[in-house]
């Protein structure tokens, strides 16, 4: 009976990764912590790390799902639905009928992450543990399952969609099975989009009393995540109505965010007006921010008073969007024209502007390149030779709409790689072809965002052999590095000589059918088929991935990281080594070796999220080896960390911070920590900021 210890050992600490503190204390310490590499946890993770694909692959998940220790029997269903392999989906059902609850969860969302083609039997397997569970957190996982998984049909979704709805709205359900129900509706509205699925008014009903918190009074986060899902599940069913005034003045900021947002497509004019005017005076930055997005889309084009009025926000978020709308807002109006000289220009000696930095004449020089040509135009050598590298790649960006053909030139050939895709972008939209010669010379100094820039600019060249020498060589120059973050680009070369190439070129090509990376392998058979009419296929077939740290280093792990910017403010991420431990452990091995000391947030998307951890400070450039995904329970919540990643086991060891709930990424991006302190000075994070450093913070 080998289930009968396993309520004992439940969430007891494994490799050294954490469980709950109530737990920890009263728990033995798994025998797996001490036998060293050939221990059972540790060829778990190293199954779960190298994808296994076969039974035989995967015997130490299955071994360890069968075996007497729940802990192990939780990871290993954890991880077999992260292999996202329906050989594996029998086992995921029997565990459904675990005697711990904890396995009962993680196999409900694994079940949802396995897929297989018996969606009827994925969904039937549901419907049965709900009928049978008590314990809430398998409720709450199952319910998000539900609707997750794929349905077949409308008539499948309203079922599910009833069955969701009345755990929504049910007086008896505590709120965490309320939370799972509405990322449940949440998940099934966005996978229904373009089907034509109408929900049954009942379920409707449920969505808007829930909405509104009509049928609760908790003010709590627990309470407001419930509106937020469901506020949004209307939103994107196009239910939109009186819910949303009432959604608009909620005690909760991001259900006021949510309910402003969705004033963007097509509401009611008699209720997007309000909503808006609500909006634009909220006292929370992301609510004016989203107010202003959607005055923006619908307003602006006449009058852009709001607009201009906004460039003077106190959130500087703010006013760089109002600037960026001012470039296309009331064509033909003065004042608007004049605001956006004036920012370009930059503060005066005797007029300075509080608050102004760099990024307020780089938007507005922008703006007003769309704007009025001829004024962006007499400003942009000043800007085209600044010191900040960020404000030259925004003059790229402005002197395309401008048609400065010579400084775009110029910055072609800039010390910076980043001003050099935007100004190689740049000319590709003014001078197309004309320029093919410059895009050429780019190739010899092979950046990622260079190459992909050029790859894209020479679509359609008449060029032939010298864009095909030229990229084969940046091709292979780039795959000598034997960085799998060289994916990206690379495709983006193949593509580029599959329309240039021909037959001729297949013996530079052939070599590539053994490259490291299966798509680069896949790619490349595609194009020499297609030159040669022959069928050719990859001889690589699977990536290989960083070898696992010997089981020390999973046992040192810290238990949160101090990220310091060179401003002097700080936050403190707390890492979910238990949920996370390879991911946990390759940002950790990063920041021991300073590798994101003097790096940048590059990426910064208001009401979305910050990114950083680049040394080539852009989305092309991370730490050489891909990391696996490690999706979970977890939902991408305000202020939870999460790695970058441009598909599925992309991750190169970016990271990024959800400044909003962001539902819709559940699944798809692997969350390995969350901010416990400093999430105010994450929310003030700006473009170009610097990391001064990242310290390990043991034991909190």
């Amino acid at each position: 009976m080998p289930y009968l210890p396993r309520v004992a050992m439940a969430l007891v600490t494994v490799i050294g990764l954490t469980a709950p503190d109530a737990l920890v204390a009263q728990a033995p310490r798994a025998a797996a912590l001490r036998t060293g590499p050939a221990g059972l946890r540790y060829r778990m993770l190293a199954a779960e790390d190298a994808r296994a694909a076969t039974r035989a692959e995967a015997a130490p998940l299955l071994e360890a799902l069968a075996g007497p220790d729940s802990t192990l029997a939780r990871l290993a269903v954890r991880a077999l639905g992260r292999l996202e392999n329906p050989i594996f989906v029998p086992d995921i059902r029997r565990a459904l009928d675990d005697p711990d609850p904890l396995v009962r969860a993680e196999a409900a969302n694994a079940l949802g992450q396995a897929g297989g083609t018996d969606v009827a039997g994925t969904i039937r397997a549901l419907r049965e543990r709900l009928a049978d569970e008590s314990k809430h957190d398998v409720l709450a996982a199952a319910y998000a399952t539900l609707g997750r998984v794929r349905h077949l049909s409308n008539d499948d979704r309203r079922v599910t969609s009833q069955t969701l709805a009345a755990a929504l709205i049910s007086d008896a359900e505590p709120v965490a099975v309320r939370i799972g129900a509405a990322r449940g509706l949440d998940s099934l509205a966005r996978s229904a989009r373009g089907a034509g699925f109408v929900p049954p008014d009942a379920v409707v009903t449920a969505l808007r009393r829930a909405a509104t918190g009509s049928m609760r009074s908790g003010v709590g986060e627990d309470e407001a995540r419930v509106r937020r899902l469901s506020l949004t599940a209307l939103a994107t069913l196009g239910l939109i109505d009186a819910t949303f005034e009432r959604a608009a003045v909620d005690r909760d900021r991001q259900v006021r965010r949510i309910a402003v947002a969705a004033m963007a497509g097509d509401a009611p004019a008699e209720t997007r007006a309000p909503v808006v005017g609500v909006g634009l005076v909220d006292a929370e930055p992301l609510v004016r921010l989203e107010a202003l997005r959607v005055h923006g889309r619908h307003y602006a084009a006449t009058d852009c008073s709001v607009e201009t009025e906004s460039t003077k926000d106190p959130s500087v978020q703010v006013g760089l969007l109002a600037v960026d709308l001012l470039g296309t807002a009331c064509p033909g109006d003065a004042h608007a024209t004049t605001v956006l000289r004036t920012m370009a220009q930059g503060p005066s000696a005797n007029e300075p502007t509080p608050g102004l930095t760099w990024h307020t004449p780089a938007h507005a020089i922008v703006a007003l390149a769309r704007r009025d040509a001829a004024s962006a135009r007499a400003l942009l050598p000043a800007l085209g030779g600044h010191p900040v590298w960020q404000v030259r790649m925004y003059a790229a960006r402005a002197a395309a709409f401008t048609g400065d053909h010579a400084l775009l030139e110029t910055l072609a050939i800039d010390a910076n790689a980043n001003v050099r895709e935007a100004a190689i972008g740049g000319l590709a939209q003014a001078r197309g072809h004309e320029a093919d010669e410059i895009y050429l010379h780019a190739l010899e100094h092979p950046d990622y965002q260079v190459v992909m820039a050029v790859a894209a600019a020479l679509k359609g060249t008449t060029a032939k052999a010298p864009a095909a020498t030229a990229l084969l060589k940046a091709l292979a120059t780039i795959t000598a590095q034997r960085r799998e973050t060289s994916r990206d680009p690379r495709l983006a070369l193949l593509e580029r000589v599959r329309e240039v190439g021909s037959a001729t070129h297949a013996a530079a090509l052939r070599p590539y059918l053994g490259d490291f990376d299966p798509r680069v392998a896949a790619a490349a058979a595609e194009t020499l088929t297609a030159w040669t009419g022959r069928p050719v296929a990859p001889r690589t077939t699977r990536l290989k991935t960083l070898a696992l740290p010997p089981i020390e280093e999973f046992r040192g792990l810290p238990g949160s990281l101090r990220f310091t910017m060179a401003s002097g403010r700080s936050f403190v991420v707390r890492l979910f080594v238990d949920d996370t431990p390879v991911s946990v452990w390759r940002v950790v091995r990063l920041a021991r070796a300073g590798a994101y000391d003097g790096s940048t947030f590059h990426r910064i998307v208001p009401n979305f999220i910050v990114q950083g951890g680049s040394p080539g400070a852009n989305e092309f450039v991370g730490d050489g080896p891909f990391m696996r995904d490690e999706f979970g329970l977890r939902s991408q919540t305000r202020g939870t960390v999460g790695i970058s990643s441009r598909g599925h086991d992309t991750g190169d060891g970016q990271f990024y911070v959800n400044l909003i709930d962001n539902a819709r990424l559940d699944h798809q991006y692997t969350i390995f920590g969350e901010v416990t302190e400093g999430m105010d000075e994450v929310d003030a994070i700006l473009e170009g900021d610097v990391i001064a450093r990242v310290e390990l913070l043991q034991g909190r």
